[in-house]
């Protein structure tokens, strides 16, 4: 937990957190300077942000989402209903994070396939090559 948004900051490069939960109103960053820093460093753009403000109204709401927050919970909120929100965002995050090692895992077969047969490949040119020269 950090009192302002500098902290905040500092901290995540440290020890990057499963998710961020700011205030739109922080000293020093406040959380939209807060979410933009943390979405432009390839370390922690990836965290999931919910962003706390007074500022009712959809047009609030909008523009965190806009920003990049993953979600924007307007005060007053219910211990349960922000706990809910976190919940669900921990989820999404750890669905993504498994989807993202799937790929790599995929993607890494798939390498391993193409260098198999390009050295088939290869190795069959060199065949022919040889198998040419003789008749000819």
């Amino acid at each position: 937990m950090s009192a302002d948004g500098q902290a905040a900051l500092q901290a995540a490069h440290k020890n990057p957190p499963d998710l961020i939960v700011s205030d739109v109103m922080t000293p020093i960053l406040d959380g939209f300077q807060l979410l933009k820093a943390l979405r432009g460093d390839e370390q922690t753009r990836t965290i999931p942000v919910v962003l706390l403000s007074a500022r009712a109204g959809e047009g609030s709401r909008v523009e965190g989402i806009e920003a990049g927050a993953d979600d924007y919970l307007i005060k007053p909120f219910s211990a349960r209903e922000q706990l809910a929100r976190v919940s669900g965002r921990l989820e999404i995050a750890r669905l993504q994070r498994d989807r993202e090692s799937q790929l790599r895992v995929s993607q890494a077969e798939l390498e391993q396939r193409v260098q198999e047969r390009t050295q088939e490949l290869l190795s069959a040119s060199e065949e022919l090559r040889e198998l040419s020269a003789r008749i000819l």
